[in-house]
């Protein structure tokens, strides 16, 4: 049905258009051209959602209720495996201090 549109398709597309109008982009080679492309995908704000109510002490069966799982399963292999650890946050937090001779 060319008519009608998936409901997330269009979030997900929404959310690809806020994020290069806010300039979170990067360019990628793309068929021979180079082409702008969003830097993230909508599923890196529920791993940040993950990691932010872990870090705030969210039992695993919490955070898998406002994240929307019926088990804390997915939380478990999934994100746990994927979402950096609280000191690697802590150091992506810093300035960056560039050296010149």
């Amino acid at each position: 049905m060319h008519g009608s549109v998936n409901p997330a398709s269009r979030v997900t597309h929404l959310f690809t258009e806020l994020c290069i109008r806010a300039g979170l982009t990067k360019t990628v080679k793309q068929k021979g051209k180079m082409v702008v492309k969003n830097k993230w995908c909508l599923h890196d704000l529920r791993r940040k959602a993950n990691t932010d109510l872990r870090n705030r002490g969210a039992s695993a069966k919490e955070r898998a209720a406002l994240l929307g799982h019926r088990t804390t399963s997915v939380n478990e292999t999934h994100y746990e495996t994927t979402v950096p650890t609280r000191e690697r946050e802590l150091i992506d937090g810093l300035p960056a201090f560039e050296m010149s001779a």
